[in-house]
């Protein structure tokens, strides 16, 4: 999980020594990634100072719109992603076109400032602000597409922002998908009573759904009394039917009510790690087959580490690379959180070679390879991966100025080693160093 404020960068440990906040960032820089970053080409302005923010909130007051702030880390992956999303997948573009559209780097002092804030605890993120500047609703940047698509759709018609959907819920009570988005709103913003408040509502529907047979049988014959007798039949049918479907749907947005809360709320803003345990390991149990389940390993293999169980993590980590095998983008996590939190590195290090085969296809697997690579400290076959990303993703801008920046680092390394150095490097290899990452029958070297 990459973590909004906190996370460090040769970059951002330049952006925070720089002057106090009244005074302005390095011009030049800012000036070439506003003019020429991608974001900026398709509608996006990318800003770097309270000025800019105050132009474009007059901007969506004079237009009558609201305003859609990217919080980014140019470091991060899935942040990459997001940008490339954003402007490449036309209903998406559609969509958030009908705000008036921000960039930030959350290193920057304005977007520390910012996430400070709002309490936005994670990057990327997707903060929805009105006129005045206040927050009209959120949305965290891995969101699927089409359901980011929806939510922006939503919040531009007027139905997605916080105080619209309260008004909602007031006059639709016992609308679970509003309780469930109010729910997740609440979470995303660290509201533990508002958050559950809303989830509850689902769980009490739950419970009043648990009818037995006879129950069913009775309110049926209850209706039958006002019409032909024949009809009871096909119409227990139908209603059992209609109870089952509405159980299935309750159950999903139970389990995801337990993965928000455990996620969102307690991981990320309360860092609450017993409580995050506690609901992760329920969610486990009660709905071992649901797609949260399956996805918690990795969140209670982070959820273990922190609470300085490595054994646990280690097992959890295990856990998840196997039940996520054929899952790139769920592989390509782990090797993130494994770059992040030393005890999994080297478990993950031992399946590399073998994820990397089986998606020899995926980018986003290559890239996030890289990046654990990087920082294990072999920077040449990070650059290889990297490399190799950008070649099966020759439209991500992300990933080209990724390659650029780890073959730079490359290229300093090499000039601060004599040749006396590199002979000895080359000697002392370890024999699997020049296999790694094989891929297709192809090493990283060759790539």
């Amino acid at each position: 999980m990459d973590k909004a404020p906190s996370e460090k960068t040769e970059e951002s440990s330049e952006v925070q020594s720089t002057p106090p906040i009244d005074e302005p960032l390095d011009a030049q820089s800012d000036s070439r990634e506003e003019i020429s970053h991608p974001m900026a080409v398709h509608g996006w302005q990318i800003i770097s100072n309270d000025e800019q923010l105050e132009n474009a909130l007059e901007r969506a007051r004079e237009e009558d719109r609201l305003l859609l702030l990217l919080i980014r880390s140019k470091s991060c992956l899935n942040s990459g992603e997001l940008e490339g999303e954003l402007i490449s997948r036309e209903e998406l573009h559609e969509e958030s076109s009908r705000f008036v559209r921000l960039a930030l780097d959350v290193d920057t002092r304005i977007g520390l400032e910012l996430t400070s804030l709002h309490r936005v605890p994670i990057s990327p993120f997707l903060l929805i602000l009105n006129e005045d500047g206040t927050e009209a609703a959120r949305l965290d940047g891995k969101t699927p597409t089409a359901d980011l698509v929806r939510s922006l759709g939503a919040i531009a018609d007027g139905r997605g922002t916080l105080s619209e959907m309260k008004l909602a819920a007031s006059e639709n009570p016992f609308d679970i998908h509003l309780a469930y988005e109010l729910g997740r709103q609440n979470a995303l913003r660290g509201n533990a009573i508002e958050a559950k408040r809303h989830f509850a509502r689902i769980f009490v529907l739950r419970r009043k759904l648990t009818y037995s047979p006879r129950t069913i049988v009775r309110g049926i014959a209850d209706v039958g009394r006002v019409g032909d007798p024949s009809d009871f039949g096909p119409v227990r049918s139908l209603v059992e039917s209609d109870l089952a479907g509405l159980h299935e749907e309750v159950d999903t947005l139970i389990a995801s009510s337990y993965f928000v809360l455990a996620n969102h709320l307690y991981l990320c803003h309360r860092k609450d790690y017993t409580q995050a345990l506690r609901l992760l390991e329920e969610l486990r149990r009660r709905f071992p087959d649901s797609p949260e389940a399956r996805r918690a390993g990795l969140s209670l293999a982070m959820v273990h580490h922190r609470l300085g169980s490595t054994t646990n993590s280690r097992d959890e980590m295990s856990r998840f690379l196997s039940d996520s095998a054929r899952d790139p983008r769920a592989i390509a996590q782990a090797f993130l959180t494994a770059a992040e939190i030393d005890p999994l590195r080297a478990l993950v290090m031992e399946t590399i070679d073998v994820h990397l085969e089986r998606h020899h296809d995926s980018a986003r697997l290559w890239a996030a390879a890289a990046r654990l690579l990087e920082v294990e400290g072999d920077i040449t076959s990070a650059v290889a991966a990297a490399r190799r990303a950008s070649d099966l993703n020759p439209e991500s801008n992300w990933q080209k100025r990724e390659l650029a920046r780890l073959e730079d680092e490359l290229s300093e390394l090499n000039d601060e080693s004599s040749p006396l150095e590199e002979d000895s490097k080359e000697n002392d290899s370890k024999p699997e160093a020049s296999s790694r990452l094989r891929n297709d029958g192809c090493s990283i070297n060759q790539l």
